[in-house]
């Protein structure tokens, strides 16, 4: 049975557009209800049946000339249904400054590829977790990685080397120069699920292990507000060929561009990413560069923003979670590489019949001195 609809009323509205899914095909009665003379502040549309596409066009209060010179600013709103979609093209009122908004987190682009009920719930946690200023889906164009290298040569973060083209330099702290191994845990019910234990008095070499209790408190500790005036990126990036069936799809939320220019250079990243996913599950990724306490005895620059004295890697294999913070590093921010091919590609393996491999080709090169 389709859903009943009430009365819907919009105003300053101009063009309304619902959509719904494959599985209905009932055809569309609307009743549209205007005035004669002048235009109505609101306009109320009754759908009593409803179809996979329906368009409707009607005025508003706004003078017909002047709507089509306004830039449209697009709002999308989820009803409790995730099957049900109003999409406003219009000059909305209740969008502030045309943006659309994630929880209450301003979201700054428009994503041409809809974004998943599983992965918008995912960011509006995170975002509520680490209170970012707004949020950024990464589309993995050209135009997007220029505009990183210029967020981050305006930080100081890189320079430039110009001997060689799109060449750049990053200086990182002294203190967060490496993978910690010591500070990366997982987490499992039970420990001999992770590593094997070592006799009484002896340290495994092996990995650490974390209950799950100890890792939402070190989570609770760092995270909450770590982004405040900082921009949530959220990268889909995809580890192997986009729409291989070989190929495994993780989604990185981070507060670091310097994070977004490595992973389109280390994964097959943007909104082609999304279109593969769909509404499939996806690896969750969740790095942030962290803030140091103000007794921290580690100088920090606003160059290389990171907190290495609570640096910790944390991953979940029963969730397909990858918790890291505090450090900007390589294998420590770029959860695909270590964490994600790694670590939980070997449980995702071990659970499907495969074999997670994971290595490093190295080239030789000679040099030869003159006689």
């Amino acid at each position: 049975m389709p859903p009943k609809f009430h009365g819907i009323s919009w105003t300053n509205l101009t063009r309304v557009s619902r959509q719904f899914d494959d599985k209905r095909s009932i055809s569309i009665n609307c009743r549209c209800v205007i005035s004669t003379g002048n235009l109505l502040n609101s306009i109320s549309i009754h759908a009593p049946k409803i179809n996979r596409s329906t368009h409707l066009v009607a005025p508003s209060n706004f003078v017909i000339e002047k709507a089509c010179r306004m830039p449209p600013a697009v709002d999308i709103c989820h009803s409790q249904n995730p099957r049900f979609i109003v999409t406003h093209a219009a000059k909305n009122p209740s969008t502030k400054n045309g943006l659309d908004y994630i929880g209450k987190i301003p979201l700054l682009n428009a994503c041409t590829v809809e974004i998943s009920s599983k992965l918008r719930y995912y960011i509006e946690e995170c975002a509520l977790l680490c209170s970012p200023k707004d949020i950024y889906i990464c589309n993995g164009t050209d135009v997007e990685y220029m505009q990183m290298l210029k967020i981050l040569r305006k930080s100081g973060t890189i320079e430039s080397l110009p001997k060689y083209e799109n060449c750049w330099l990053a200086k990182t702290n002294p203190a967060d120069v490496a993978r910690v191994e010591k500070c990366t845990f997982i987490s499992t019910d039970l420990k001999s699920d992770a590593i094997p234990i070592p006799r009484k008095g002896i340290i495994g070499e092996l990995g650490n292990w974390i209950s799950p209790y100890d890792m939402e408190k070190a989570i609770s500790e760092r995270f909450p507000g770590c982004m405040k005036g900082r921009t949530m990126y959220v990268i889909p990036f995809s580890m192997g060929p986009v729409g291989s069936p070989l190929s495994k799809i993780g989604i990185e939320i981070t507060d670091s561009a310097y994070v977004v220019c490595s992973m389109r250079i280390m994964t097959r990243m943007g909104e082609k990413v999304l279109e593969a996913l769909g509404n499939d599950t996806f690896v969750k990724c969740l790095h942030s560069v962290g803030v140091p306490k103000h007794n921290s005895k580690v100088s920090i620059t606003h160059s290389w923003p990171c907190d290495p004295e609570r640096t910790i890697i944390l991953h979940k294999p029963a969730k397909n979670e990858i918790v890291s913070y505090g450090s900007g590093y390589g294998g420590n921010s770029l959860l695909g590489k270590k964490c994600f091919a790694l670590r939980i590609g070997s449980t995702i393996a071990r659970k499907e019949g495969w074999l997670a491999e994971h290595m490093l080709v190295c080239f030789p090169f000679f040099y030869i001195a003159p006689s």
